[in-house]
């Protein structure tokens, strides 16, 4: 631990010498047959069917209707993997993306512009401002959750903060009506995504005050074995919904294979993807970011202005409300 004020000393040195040695990334400028890099960072992996998937397919969605809107130029879209849970040097990562030509940085995860490991075992230095002001020329739009901080300080960078407390409110509305005997709601991590579910637990209250609402934590957002263990709790102790705040699909697909027991029905509240799509009508609903409506606005500003339009005002994504939080 006494360790971590040198180590972050140093990393902060290697910061400054990096700084001093790039160049200055070319700002875009429309014409016709220019080329607009998007270089996207993904928080997780794919395969975990979450919050990245649901950033993946965004990016593609919004790949299509940019290339509807400007086919005088080419968009350019790639993308980087894990950068949350990877080890890798994010900095240079960074650097090498920028000197590629990318002219936007596009996450869904603050800490993509973080220098240091994850799961953290040191200090985890800040890149942020080092960022925008190394590349003045290059938009930044940091996606994150409600609970980030919003920063206003570059012209060059958008903070982003999703609200879903309302889409949980109305979910717990809606399982609420379903539900018969309780609900058991899995959550991943109780710190991180506490208000949505409360905003849950406050929808079901809405419409049965005294229905029993069971929620377990997991302390992992993709661990499917576990989600399934407490999936077959749920339904020992007689809950015909199971609601979840985690990534992966596999409590929907088991709840879509029980179909009716005993003249039951039973039902999933899932999140991230539209998951009636991919598991069937059991699932009452699914909360997801429309990333489109996230992305093409910001590309639109840099396609048409050079770079980002910063606003000092809070941007919100998804749909806003107040929340009330709940007794333990």
């Amino acid at each position: 631990m006494k360790t971590w004020p040198l180590l972050a000393l140093v990393a902060l040195l290697v910061v400054l010498q990096l700084q001093s040695l790039q160049p200055a990334a070319a700002q875009f400028v429309r014409a016709p047959g220019a080329t607009l890099k998007l270089c996207y960072f993904y928080g997780g992996k794919l395969t975990d069917l979450g919050y990245t998937f649901s950033f993946h397919t965004g990016r593609l969605q919004a790949q299509e209707e940019l290339k509807a809107l400007y086919p005088d130029i080419t968009i350019e879209s790639v993308y980087a993997e894990n950068v949350f849970f990877s080890d890798i040097n994010r900095t240079q990562n960074l650097i090498d993306y920028i000197q590629s030509g990318c002219h936007m940085i596009i996450t869904n995860a603050n800490q993509a512009l973080m220098q240091g490991a994850w799961p953290i075992t040191g200090p985890l230095i800040d890149m942020h401002d080092w960022a925008a002001t190394t590349y003045p020329n290059v938009s930044f739009v940091i996606g994150g959750d409600s609970n980030k901080p919003l920063k206003w300080t570059h012209p060059n960078m958008i903070w982003l903060s999703n609200d879903l407390i309302g889409a949980f409110y109305r979910s717990g509305v809606a399982a609420a009506h379903e539900a018969t005997s309780c609900i058991g709601v899995i959550a991943a991590h109780e710190h991180i995504i506490g208000i949505n579910i409360n905003g849950f637990i406050k929808g079901v209250r809405s419409v049965k005050p005294n229905l029993p609402i069971h929620v377990v934590e997991t302390g992992q957002f993709f661990w499917p074995a576990a989600e399934l263990r407490v999936t077959e709790q749920f339904l020992e102790r007689g809950c015909n919904v199971v609601a979840r705040h985690t990534n992966g699909r596999d409590v929907d697909v088991m709840i879509s294979n029980l179909k009716s027991l005993n003249g039951e029905k039973y039902f999933s509240v899932g999140i991230h993807s539209n998951l009636q799509e991919y598991v069937g009508d059991t699932v009452i609903t699914a909360i997801y970011n429309n990333w489109v409506r996230v992305i093409v606005p910001w590309v639109r500003d840099v396609v048409e202005h050079g770079r980002v339009q910063q606003q000092p005002v809070p941007k919100y994504y998804g749909i806003p409300g107040d929340y009330v939080r709940t007794a333990p």
